[in-house]
């Protein structure tokens, strides 16, 4: 009927789902984008949600997405299609202009004559500036994107207004959208055949159709169009996916963390020749963290049942990625110089990684062997010999631990010892008292009712002007529960404050570091807050376990801070934005990491774990919201919201003062390292190595923010991706073993760039910019390292499939052997020697019911491990419960895996 209909498709995702599962379905569907009939709009992996994930992972959709493209389609689209998200960040053109996107396009701020945005509408096209002054043109008024025509376009009341709206403002083109909105399908015959009437009728207004980048590369040539400099946020719709399945958001938050390190402790083991690059682990990852970004997923907003998938992809990603993590670790401690230290007794040697690029100071806990003597006086020291302040404690597991202050290098390791011997304290010590944290720096009280009702900082004075405690307040949202927190909610006097007396105990007396446990109870909920502070810092970190299963109810964490200035500043990944309080038209907002409130040179930050939803109902009083549980409406569509994160759960947030500015006090610097605390890692003895006793990878003053380090797949270079994040242009030298000089400016999506971002004094970046540079030559793959065994495998599935030629589970390789009899037979071989000498690592296929498999070992012996159920979850979020059906608790499977492998179907197709 209009053989010149083009549809345009985006979630490069369901592509590749085709190519691995619908192999017959992915030929048609290649056929008809390679002829122009479906029109990719864009190279997002996934539609994801832009408001919780990290700025690196909306990069890596783009990343992830465009390879694809081009590898399969030899497509190379430049234009971001985002229909049905909850709101955008003012860093989204900064985000895509640095990947090579020129266009954006959404239609979730106005649906028909219902205003969502909080702010309106800025125009129907136009430029979309961010932080850095990059820009993309801006499609914000398209209509609705499951619109059907039952008339010529050029009698669309809608349309029309639309272009004198846009005449106005500057241009004289808009965009319409026809189509099927989130369901799927196809337009109906009525409205292909209007489509095709108002093309050909020659009035006014000229109807053209054709696909999405096309008609936005047009739109982009109208010379007065208007420029946009903000965020664009919805009022309502969405303000409750900052914070719904806070299960997802721990999962996501943890998994992007994971995903930084591993990259760059395998590009350290990479560029030593240690190991080989992971690239099949780090891709695998990343493709299923960035799928449940999707923005009814990571939001909170699916079905019960998609959150298994969720939870059990979430899960293999973080496993793959610990992984890395783990092999990488030990193939460099094995390089540094593990020689007992002259002077001092032999002792247990630890290796203590720093994720972030910058120098600190801080605790991390060392766990102690097993045989460690509990009465045994113990101490810490570093390489040279110097004694470390170190405080013993008895592990929630039982197992003993040691906290150490270490100065630990940026983005590096440094070894650690722990032996007998008198413990050194800290110049300063901190005590707990029995409603206090008293040292030097800070001094911390609670009230009977588990309120924090002061924190004093000797430099600064009072941070709070009110106690700090929890609120929970009545919930309803009848129609959109889990995406929704109504004004009238925030705006309400709290339900319940937690007034009764709690149960506050001392768990940890310092003088390193002390700890205060303050247990809350009320109907429906039980909280189990600590409140810690480290001898010297000022740092006030607090964890939250809660068992939560309070219907109708929305719980906030609320600061009540001294500084009180007319507006706050809040993260915004990239750049940062300045909010007032709560208003009729916008009061739940996100913030990526951090807050603050400064006034007269004196502010309060606070950096929250996993939780991104705040409000502030007065001047520098801000509430984080911990979980909400809303009453839905009558029915049975989201009636299972109404036990939304019914369970058990954890979260935490560190709260800092500072003086003078947010910039010059390194706020962002201080918020990543309470995102990423010291690591530790027993190692155990060598004759010396080359890396010595420390090394530091790459150091970035505090000013400039590491987004990612890494290898880029598309040439096979080592590259870094740092962030300006004080809003200053600067001139910034790397530095750092794997700081390069020769450093060549690449996009996003890794393509080389012409503009010269090096000077003679080093990376050019623009203030609130970020800057990907190709370091150096392609990296040396590594080959066997070690003792080379031979390790049949004692297990043969034949309903399981992998598509690779190797696999490799923390470091032991494993090559597959197709041999026509089976699907999949393994052979292994062990290509790098962990610490312990007679080790037998074997990769086992899980089969239909797991259990456990007892293996041979070259001396004659056996082992048995276990073998986890290779068709069920690897992590599963349990189910709330009801009138009918018993609670399920979550549950998580820790074994470690080498690749999540593929089942056959009865009916022969793939199932991942």
């Amino acid at each position: 009927m209009v053989p010149e209909y083009v549809v345009s498709i985006d979630g490069v995702f369901r592509l590749w789902l085709l190519k691995h599962f619908r192999p017959k379905e992915w030929e048609g569907a290649r056929e008809l984008i390679l002829k122009g009939v479906w029109h990719v709009a864009g190279p997002l992996w996934e539609a994801t949600d832009c408001l919780v994930p990290s700025p690196e992972s909306l990069i890596r959709h783009v990343a992830l997405g465009q390879r694809f493209l081009e590898q399969e389609l030899g497509l190379d689209p430049r234009c971001c299609l985002l229909p049905d998200c909850f709101g955008f960040p003012a860093s989204m053109p900064t985000i895509l202009a640095h990947c090579g996107v020129r266009s954006f396009l959404t239609q979730k701020l106005i649906r028909g004559s219902h205003l969502r945005a909080a702010v309106g509408v800025p125009f129907p096209v136009g430029w979309w500036q961010g932080p850095d002054g990059s820009k993309v043109l801006a499609v914000l008024e398209p209509g609705d994107y499951g619109d059907r025509l039952v008339g010529p376009v050029q009698q669309r009341a809608d349309v029309l207004a639309r272009l004198r709206t846009q005449a106005q403002a500057g241009g004289n083109g808009v965009v319409m959208l026809v189509g099927v909105g989130d369901t799927g399908g196809a337009s109906d015959l009525e409205t292909l055949q209007h489509l095709r009437a108002s093309i050909e009728s020659g009035e006014a207004p000229v109807v053209c159709h054709q696909g999405a980048e096309p008609t936005f590369d047009e739109l982009a040539l109208q010379p007065d169009l208007p420029t946009w400099r903000d965020e664009l946020l919805l009022n309502l719709h969405g303000s409750g996916c900052y914070t719904s399945k806070v299960g997802m958001k721990r999962w996501n938050a943890v998994g992007q963390r994971l995903a930084k390190t591993a990259e760059a402790v395998a590009l350290a083991a990479t560029q030593a020749e240690l190991m080989p690059w992971p690239e099949r682990e780090l891709e695998a990852a990343w493709q299923r963290l960035l799928w449940h970004q999707f923005h009814d997923d990571l939001t909170g907003t699916s079905t019960l049942g998609a959150y298994e998938y969720s939870w059990h992809d979430e899960a293999v990603a973080s496993s793959l990625l610990a992984g890395v993590i783990s092999s990488r670790m030990q193939a460099l401690a094995a390089q540094m110089d593990l020689r007992p230290v002259p002077g001092r007794p032999s002792g247990t040697a630890f290796v203590v990684f720093n994720p972030v690029a910058q120098r600190r100071v801080d605790i991390v806990e060392l766990v102690l062997p097993g045989d460690a003597e509990r009465g045994e006086e113990l101490c810490a020291w570093d390489g040279v010999g110097e004694a470390l302040p170190c405080q013993r404690v008895v592990r929630d597991d039982g197992r003993i631990g040691m906290l150490v202050r270490v100065e630990a290098p940026a983005l590096g390791i440094k070894t650690v010892w722990v032996g007998a011997g008198e413990a050194a304290g800290p110049r300063s010590p901190v005590v707990a008292e029995a409603h206090a944290l008293v040292g030097e720096r800070l001094q911390l009280r609670v009230d009977a009712a588990g309120d924090v009702v002061s924190i004093h900082d000797r430099d600064l004075g009072e941070l709070l002007r009110a106690p700090a405690g929890f609120e929970v307040f009545a919930h309803r949202s009848r129609k959109f529960p889990a995406w929704e927190i109504h004004a009238k909610t925030l705006s309400a006097r709290p339900r319940s404050r937690f007034e009764g007396r709690a149960s506050i105990r001392v768990v940890e007396p310092g003088p390193l570091r002390a700890t205060l446990e303050i247990v809350r109870r009320t109907r429906g909920a039980v909280l189990r807050h600590t409140v810690s502070v480290q001898a010297g810092s000022g740092v006030v970190r607090n964890r939250l376990d809660a068992n939560w299963r309070r219907r109708a109810s929305l719980l906030k964490a609320t600061f009540p801070l001294t500084p009180e200035p007319e507006r706050a500043i809040f993260d915004g990944g990239i750049g940062v934005v300045e909010r007032g309080p709560n208003t009729p038209s916008l009061w739940e907002v996100p913030a990526q990491g951090w807050v603050a409130a400064e006034v007269g040179g004196i502010g309060v930050a606070i950096a929250a774990e996993d939780r991104y939803g705040w409000d502030q109902p007065h001047r520098g009083h801000l509430r984080l919201t911990l979980v909400h549980t809303p009453a839905p409406g009558l029915g049975r569509r989201f009636r299972h919201q109404g036990r939304l994160d019914f369970g058990e759960w954890r979260t935490g947030w560190s709260l800092w003062g500072y003086s003078g500015s947010w910039q010059g006090a390194g706020v962002p610097a201080v918020a990543d390292g309470e995102a990423g605390p010291l690591m530790a890692f027993r190692v155990g003895s060598n004759g010396g190595g080359p890396l010595g006793r420390e090394v530091s990878w790459l150091s970035l003053p505090h000013e400039v923010g590491l987004m990612a380090l890494g290898r880029e797949p598309r040439h096979g270079r080592p590259f870094v991706r740092v962030l300006e994040r004080t809003g200053s242009a600067r001139t910034v030298e790397l530095r750092g073993s794997l700081a390069e000089s020769t450093l060549n400016p690449i996009d996003g999506c890794d393509r080389p760039l012409e503009e010269a971002a090096v000077g003679e004094q080093g990376l050019k970046l623009p203030a609130f910019g970020c800057v990907a540079m190709a370091m150096g030559e392609a990296s040396v793959q590594a080959g066997p390292h070690g003792t080379v065994w031979d390790l049949p495998v004692t297990r043969r599935s034949d309903t399981m499939e992998v598509d690779d030629d190797e696999l490799d589970c923390q470091g032991v390789r494993f090559r597959v052997i197709r041999d026509g009899s089976s699907p999949l037979v393994l052979e292994g071989s062990l290509e790098w020697a962990l610490e312990e000498a007679g080790v037998v690592h074997v990769l086992a296929v899980g089969g239909s019911g797991g259990g456990e498999l007892v293996i041979e070992t070259h001396d004659g012996g056996a082992t048995t491990m276990r073998v986890p159920d290779g068709t069920a979850w690897l992590a599963h979020p349990g189910e709330p419960g009801g009138l009918w059906s018993r609670e399920v608790p979550p549950q998580v499977e820790r074994t470690p895996i080498a690749a999540q492998l593929f089942r056959r179907a009865p009916d022969g197709s793939r199932e991942p």
